[in-house]
């Protein structure tokens, strides 16, 4: 006989409420009020109206089962996403050990942006391969939508360096109208 069910406090946490409303309950309070805090759009002290707000939010989005169910579909693949950069990053680390400190300049600002851009883009098509989306795509492949879908990425960041390229070099001509001390 087992001392410990781990099963059946799971089982528990949920029946209660704990998993399904309360986790995602705190997880957007959380989020809403460090914007709120971060954004100060009510002023720089106003606490209680950034904590209300983000209750009445957290609640509304806890009560709601498919905004619960998404979150709970989405966050794995969150985990799944930061392991795999986390791999990267150490690889990077291994074999080019000055790497990051190159990188900390502003010269490569756009790279770390693009990346990014790119990291959020490919999560975002495989939670929308995970709901199934592309399997209503009117007799399109699989590897089919994913070819375009990597054609696209590649436009996008292509077009995404060469209009940081054009607004820097505007930058530097003085084309942003502001006065140079």
């Amino acid at each position: 006989m087992a001392l410990f069910n781990l099963q059946g406090t799971i089982q528990l946490l949920k029946d209660i409420g704990i998993i399904d409303f309360f986790l995602p309950f705190l997880l957007v309070f959380a989020i809403v009020y460090g914007v709120l805090e971060r954004a100060q759009i009510f002023g720089a002290d106003r606490h209680d109206i950034n904590a209300v707000i983000a209750m009445v939010i957290g609640f509304m989005f806890g009560i709601t089962g498919w905004s619960v169910r998404a979150t709970q579909a989405f966050l794995p693949w969150v985990g799944v996403l930061a392991i795999f950069i986390l791999g990267i990053l150490i690889l990077v680390a291994m074999f080019f050990p000055d790497f990051f400190q190159i990188m900390e300049g502003d010269k490569y600002k756009i790279y770390r942006q693009i990346g990014a851009g790119v990291a959020i883009v490919v999560m975002i098509v495989v939670i929308l391969d995970m709901f199934g989306v592309f399997e209503k795509t009117g007799g399109m492949t699989s590897s089919e939508l994913w070819g375009q879908l990597i054609g696209l990425i590649i436009f996008g960041a292509i077009f995404v360096g060469a209009l940081a390229f054009i607004i820097k070099g505007s930058k530097r001509s003085g084309g942003s109208g502001g006065s140079e001390e």
